[in-house]
């Protein structure tokens, strides 16, 4: 069939399959920020992105099982704020890509330091893990070094770790300060923020090797195996401090003081970022500031070699709705 006559019978089936792109509106515990829910591409649409014709919003479904998510050098320093890692307290975070990052070329054990494309793509996580890199990509305790969270409620549903990080940082931008508040968010929460003594998105079913957490001044028992993780966590303990992808001991409420920051962040082993949350959250949110990079908190010694955050998903088939003339195979 000619290129042309192809175009309209791609488009025109699309027309018919797609209908239109639902908006949820979902008050996430203490909030009531919006999750817009994108739908996945059918089949005939997979086929027209193949071949450059443009369709209505829909997206790609990304690779199921476990994924990595990104991957760090080694203690925190703050060369974990460049481009590769998504611009860190920058306002360019709220573009970052995985073509603007070079993500998108970073899928396996040994590529280049950074987040990585499942990190932009990959929904349906229930389990986070982080893993010393040398073993099996299909299963986390195969390393020598390795810590596996299931995460709560039904995990990361629709969105991508990237989607949830960015809605709860325009809830921060776009809404009245919250900072150094103890009331709200005092639920365990993989797509809202969480706080107190149950803050936490998921927690630790198997580890191995020696990965430990930082201690803290007053707790000499601190340096033990991270049993917690969260995606968007907020210590109440002195005043506010916030961690986003944070692997970390103890609670939420107290034993941390007002040490849940910079770049030895008390109680942790691993984050991706934070910031002190005591002045205003619309300018400490991660598009506005930064005082926590990328990588093993300093004061973690068990283990300061490179780490990868991988992500276990079920991600949905495309739904089965087949152009009339088909271009390539379907995947």
């Amino acid at each position: 069939m000619p290129r042309r006559s192809l175009q309209r019978v791609l488009i025109v089936a699309t027309l018919f399959v797609v209908g239109t792109v639902t908006s949820v509106h979902a008050n996430n515990g203490n909030t009531n920020t919006e999750v817009i829910s994108i739908r996945y591409c059918t089949r005939c649409e997979v086929a027209m992105k193949k071949i450059g014709l443009q369709t209505l919003p829909c997206k790609l479904k990304a690779n199921s099982g476990w994924q990595i998510i990104m991957r760090t050098a080694g203690p925190k320093s703050n060369e974990g704020s460049f481009i590769g890692f998504g611009s860190l307290g920058s306002s360019s975070f709220k573009s970052a890509t995985a073509n603007s990052t070079g993500a998108n070329a970073r899928t396996s054990f040994g590529d280049a330091f950074g987040l990585y494309n499942a990190f932009f793509t990959q929904t349906g996580i229930t389990k986070l893990a982080l893993v010393s890199g040398d073993g099996s990509a299909t299963d986390p305790t195969s390393h020598s070094h390795y810590v596996v969270y299931d995460l709560v409620d039904t995990g990361t549903g629709s969105e991508t770790l990237y989607e949830i990080i960015d809605r709860l940082d325009t809830f921060n931008k776009n809404n009245p300060s919250w900072h150094d508040n103890d009331s709200p968010y005092g639920s365990p929460s993989v797509t809202n923020f969480t706080a107190g003594t149950t803050g936490y998105s998921g927690l630790l079913t198997s580890s191995g090797g020696n990965f430990t957490t930082s201690p803290v001044d007053y707790d000499s028992s601190a340096s033990v195996v991270p049993d917690k993780i969260c995606i968007w966590g907020v210590n109440r303990d002195y005043d506010n401090d916030v961690q986003v992808l944070c692997a970390y001991s103890g609670n939420l409420t107290s034993g941390k003081g007002d040490r849940w920051r910079g770049e030895n962040p008390s109680q942790t082993f691993w984050s991706y970022w934070g910031n002190d949350w005591y002045q205003n959250s619309q300018l400490e949110t991660i598009s506005a500031g930064i005082q926590t990079h990328p990588g093993i908190a300093t004061g973690a010694t068990g283990y300061t070699g490179t780490i990868y955050l991988m992500a276990f998903g079920a991600t949905p088939q495309p739904p089965n709705a087949e152009c009339s003339t088909s271009p390539t195979p379907m995947p």
